[in-house]
């Protein structure tokens, strides 16, 4: 990760409101899911849901993306 600029904190904020999001979507969702059951769309909102939650997560906590979205970061 040293080629990689760390994040800034607006941008760390960014994804700090998108993780509190992400968890209000989650508990939304899984609250559904045991009302009306466990369907192949609610597990599907589920896996994305929580891969937004995990690399917002990340961005959050580290400052960098993670080594899967390295390609996003560009050339330096």
């Amino acid at each position: 990760m040293g080629e990689l600029k760390k994040l800034g904190w607006f941008y760390r904020l960014l994804c700090g409101l998108i993780s509190s999001f992400c968890l209000i979507a989650l508990l939304g969702i899984l609250a559904f899911g045991r009302d009306e059951g466990l369907h192949a769309h609610v597990l599907i909102f589920v896996a994305v849901v929580g891969l937004l939650l995990y690399i917002s997560l990340v961005i959050l906590l580290k400052g960098y993306p993670p080594r899967f979205l390295k390609w996003a970061a560009g050339r330096k």
